[in-house]
């Protein structure tokens, strides 16, 4: 009897990964990234930090990803008025930054954060329970610079999002 052969694609033999496209990274447009990000970060110098966090570390495929989603999320925005003045801040994390021991312990308390606050309110409000969301917390803003950085930023967009649609998340 011949063996079984599955015709499920993670069963397939592997091959070697194919290099990532170079148009994957190569639309990541700076100067829009940037402009972009002014609202949201409006220190020059933190913008460049996180900016650079976001389109040069990682993958190339989740760099390019993270500008496709924040601009369709800015496009978003664009098209929701402004409406009620924003709620005073209803609860929000910083974002750790994911340092070894080693080098963690040179620098200053207030450095061992990014320069962006997450809010939470939009999750709270989406979770059953507290401790669902502060789970959901962790997990977005854990993982390396790219990944909390473009979770956190996503976050606070779709915060803004919710809020200017509901008055509230």
């Amino acid at each position: 009897m011949p063996p079984h052969r599955s015709k499920h694609p993670s069963h397939a033999p592997k091959h070697p990964p194919r290099p990532p496209s170079p148009r994957v990274a190569e639309h990541v447009d700076r100067q829009r990234l940037d402009a972009l990000l002014a609202r949201w970060v409006p220190d020059a110098h933190d913008r460049a930090f996180v900016a650079r966090c976001l389109a040069d570390e990682g993958p190339a495929h989740h760099r390019g990803s993270t500008f496709a989603l924040l601009t369709l999320l800015d496009r978003v925005l664009q098209k929701i008025p402004e409406g009620a003045p924003a709620p005073p801040d209803a609860g929000s994390v910083r974002v750790p930054l994911r340092l070894p021991p080693h080098v963690a312990e040179g620098l200053d308390p207030g450095d061992d954060h990014y320069p962006v606050a997450m809010p939470t309110r939009a999750i709270r409000a989406a979770s059953d329970s507290p401790r669902e969301a502060d789970a959901m917390i962790d997990c977005l803003t854990d993982g390396p610079p790219h990944h909390a950085l473009a979770n956190a930023l996503l976050v606070v967009m779709l915060d803004e999002a919710l809020r200017r649609l509901g008055g509230d998340a």
